[in-house]
């Protein structure tokens, strides 16, 4: 009976020390997995925060051209050559495209809040 029972702990032995291996194997590739995700992880929060500045940037130069360019004035000067061609093409000063603007800041602002 003692000699069958031994037997039988033996077996259940080597069992456990298999299992226990496998489990340490697992535990180490997991360990693994998850400290290359948290590099991946902080790599993209750098990333994110570096779109999210260059939006803001983006954005604070838009505004400042678009408001700037909608006081733009012009002097004029009479000019001798003006007078006999078409001149260079200009019939006032060049203060962006006003209307559009807002459909650009506004997509930059749904950028920006996806952040």
């Amino acid at each position: 009976g003692l000699e069958i029972k031994l037997i039988e702990l033996e077996e259940e032995i080597e069992v456990l020390t298999g299992e226990i291996a496998k489990l340490t194997e697992d535990l180490k590739k997991a360990t693994e997995d998850r400290e290359a995700e948290h590099e991946e992880n902080l790599k993209t929060m750098r990333e994110s925060k570096a779109g999210f500045k260059s939006v803001n940037e983006a954005m604070f130069i838009l505004n400042v051209f678009y408001k700037q360019a909608a006081k733009a004035k012009v002097l004029l000067q009479a000019s001798p050559v003006d007078e006999d061609t078409a001149g260079a093409g200009f019939k006032a000063a060049y203060q962006g495209k006003q209307e559009n603007s807002k459909a650009i800041i506004g997509l930059l602002e749904v950028i920006k809040s996806d952040f």
